[in-house]
């Protein structure tokens, strides 16, 4: 399924599933047995049922980020999409619709045949293929943007072929790319530098860029000079925070980036640590996108005396403290320091005439502030200080990863706390996926290739130090033997694990 029920207020597909229970279509029983919802899409087990029939299990795969009479922004997460139906083989037809089954569909049939196609053959022909389409179906691939799209989708999709890992074998694929090819170099460096040339490609650079300083420059209210630690690192517009304007005086501008998390749309933030022109910006942010974990990450690499001027003062110093910012107060509440991190909770109240509907001015908001204290990318204290911010990460609140130019450092804990996530829930991922996914936002991010690198050292170590996976294997085979049994007469809620 490649649309949303309702699109701009539109009417584009009735829902043929229930939402809780069971429901009847004529004669026919449906059940609705486990749900996941993911970023970009949700993954549904139904029942169906008919009197003197068997039941008969459909999984549906709904694709929740497509715009009508669009394409989506990137083609990460619909490749992303269409490896989790790849990975789900069946010798049945498979059902593929959108709302008027020919654009959306079209494109995402012509991704899978494509693909199937390079696997086998090594070489694509998108003309062929969507000739081949309309042959049976009019208008498949409806406009030229689709055509285009497909075409991008295609290049992410090759790009990660042979990529996917297992939680069961990890070091062999580590070792495998750390062997070197003909042409030199090691295959985790073709890989790296595949992924980062895609990203490349794929970014809406020059005349996007150029509109987009346009409008900054224009906006008077905005100083960049002012508020940007680094000047080659700006926010993408169509992912950038912005801030209420409370005053006719303020600005809306941060430098700071929306992205998903595993589950959750528009969930997470990677940012700068404040200026000393921002700190107030840095409070509203927080406030504003109800964040409840601040995750600081930063090597000291020795920076300049000029790094150490551009730090501006936004936590107190000492428990209960009061730090005055404007609108804002700040109060240490508590403060605990372990070997690799240090953890404050503080509480930020408004003083002036600012009113927002999720802020409680009498109890404040309470942020947790997770600052690392590692100065290498020690595989295994990394892995420490990221178990560390996945054990507090509140899945009501928002959570900013934050360094000094808001990619470098940040960038890689947020790319771990993705990856982990894939692999606890779904015991494989494909890296470059994850890694092109976030670059698409944020550019800057896993800049070199020490740093990609890392981010396999950590699954690897991960890997051998949990024992996560074995009773996720049993979990799973458990729910299956559930389903098998029990179709009938239990139905299991989207809580079930």
């Amino acid at each position: 399924m490649l649309t949303n029920l309702i699109e701009e207020g539109k009417v584009k597909c009735d829902r043929y599933w229930p939402e809780d229970g069971k429901m009847m279509f004529g004669d026919i029983k449906v059940k609705l047995a486990v749900t996941h919802v993911f970023a970009d899409y949700t993954i549904r087990r139904l029942l169906l049922s008919k009197k003197g029939t068997d039941v008969q299990q459909v999984t549906q795969f709904h694709f929740t980020s497509w715009p009508d009479k669009g394409v989506p922004i990137t083609p990460w997460a619909l490749v992303d999409f269409e490896q989790r139906v790849a990975f789900n083989p069946t010798s049945r037809p498979v059902v593929v619709h959108c709302s008027a089954g020919v654009g959306r569909t079209g494109t995402f049939i012509a991704l899978r045949n494509v693909m199937r196609e390079a696997e086998e053959t090594g070489r694509v022909n998108f003309l062929q293929t969507v000739a081949r389409l309309r042959q049976d179906r009019m208008n498949m691939v409806q406009t030229a943007e689709q055509y285009e799209f497909l075409h991008k989708a295609a290049q992410v999709a090759i790009t990660c072929i042979g990529t996917t890992i297992t939680a069961y074998d990890v070091d062999v694929k580590v070792q495998n790319l750390l062997d070197k090819s003909v042409s030199g170099k090691t295959n985790l460096e073709k890989e790296f530098n595949s992924v980062c040339a895609v990203s490349a490609d794929l970014q809406t650079a020059g005349k996007e860029e150029e509109k987009e300083m346009k409008v900054y420059e224009n906006n008077q209210d905005v100083d960049l000079m002012r508020k940007n630690r680094c000047p080659e690192i700006m926010p993408n517009r169509l992912y950038q925070a912005k801030l209420s304007r409370s005053r006719p005086e303020d600005s809306d501008y941060i430098n700071a980036v929306v992205f998903p998390s595993f589950t959750k749309l528009e969930h997470q933030l990677l940012t700068q640590l404040p200026l000393p022109t921002t700190v107030e910006d840095f409070w509203r942010l927080i406030v504003e996108y109800n964040v409840t974990l601040v995750v600081v990450f930063d090597v000291d690499l020795c920076y300049t005396t000029w790094y150490s001027l551009t730090l501006g003062h936004y936590l107190p110093a000492s428990a209960n403290e009061m730090l005055n910012i404007r609108d804002y107060t700040v109060e240490l509440k508590s403060s605990n320091t372990h070997t690799l991190w240090e953890e404050k909770t503080v509480v930020v109240r408004t003083m002036g005439p600012l009113q927002l509907k999720s802020f409680n001015t009498q109890d404040g908001h309470t942020v947790l502030h997770l600052q690392s204290k590692l100065t290498t990318l020690d595989t295994k204290t990394l892995l420490q200080f990221i178990k560390q911010t996945r054990k507090h990460a509140n899945k009501k609140g928002r959570v900013i990863y934050m360094c000094r130019d808001g990619a470098t450092y940040s960038g890689l804990v947020c790319v771990l706390n993705l990856l982990l996530d894939r692999m606890d829930n779904d015991l494989r991922l494909a890296v470059p996926l994850v890694v092109g996914a976030v670059k698409s936002i944020r550019p800057q991010v896993i800049p070199t290739l020490q740093q990609y690198h890392c981010l396999y050292q950590v699954l690897q170590r991960y890997s051998d130090t949990t024992t996560t996976y074995s009773n996720l294997e049993k979990k799973s085979e458990k729910l299956i033997q559930h389903l098998d049994n029990n179709v009938e007469d239990n139905v299991l809620y989207a809580n079930t694990e």
